[in-house]
């Protein structure tokens, strides 16, 4: 029985979340200090906090050229003006836990590879606030363990919808659903899936459906026709009847 496969893309195409523009204060002028005379034990960046974010935020996503609307790699231009801008919303994000992003809830059993932070690396950036965003001194810093890069190899088969797709930039998030047929002669075990995006600062989400032969494939082939250019808005999901794809996911 041949299935059609979906591809459901979030795109982030609005205006940039740049945090050095005028929307976030910043009244000191001068440079900011290191560590105070007697502040020992203060938190600092460099030797406190720098390490989590190298750790949990940066691969993919605050990196340069990531998909984070900026970036977190440690630069020293940043502390110019007396602290990063972007200081008072990375600690907003992370105690509140919108960062890192993990939506997957406990309640049943926790799942491996949480990005959630120890709560005592939480208050690490509660604390850094507390006592003024110091930077610290650089050489304190030490970097932990590189987070695990999975290698799947080379792949067994590669799926494209067969075209190039712009993303509105009228829209601040594009959701597009993409076909992309099936060349599968026969039944296999699907080991992982990666999904390769064109341009990795663009797309942010990518979910794989699977389309049951018969109404729902005929729709989406509708809809995909009825739409300019490759697939079709979708808001996330299909739009008709269609399962998630099992399997060990992987997104690039």
């Amino acid at each position: 029985m041949r299935r059609t496969w979906l591809l459901a893309l979030c795109a982030c195409v609005g205006p940039s979340m740049d945090p050095a523009g005028p929307d976030v204060d910043d009244t000191s002028g001068d440079s900011a200090p290191e560590v105070a005379p007697g502040e020992d034990d203060a938190v600092t960046w460099h030797a406190d906090v720098r390490p989590i974010v190298e750790r949990s935020c940066l691969a993919g996503c605050h990196e340069a050229g990531g998909v984070g609307p900026f970036s977190l790699e440690d630069d020293p231009a940043d502390w110019a003006r007396g602290r990063p801008n972007w200081a008072p919303l990375v600690v907003q994000a992370v105690a509140s836990g919108a960062m890192p992003p993990w939506p997957a809830s406990d309640d049943c059993h926790p799942l491996e590879g949480s990005r959630r932070l120890a709560d005592d690396e939480v208050e690490r950036f509660v604390a850094w606030e507390r006592d003024g965003y110091l930077p610290g001194v650089p050489t304190r810093f030490v970097p932990g363990d590189p987070p695990e890069v999975i290698d799947l190899g080379t792949p067994d088969h590669l799926l494209d919808f067969g075209g190039a797709y712009r993303p509105d930039p009228a829209r601040p998030d594009d959701y597009r659903c993409l076909l992309l047929g099936d060349p599968l002669t026969e039944d296999l075990l699907v080991r992982a899936i990666e999904v390769w995006p064109g341009e990795r600062e663009l797309v942010h989400h990518a979910i794989l459906f699977e389309i049951t032969p018969g109404a729902a494939a005929d729709e989406v082939a509708a809809r995909d026709a009825a739409d300019p250019g490759p697939g079709f808005t979708c808001f996330g999901s299909p739009v008709v009847g269609a399962d998630f794809f099992d399997s060990d996911q992987i997104f690039n």
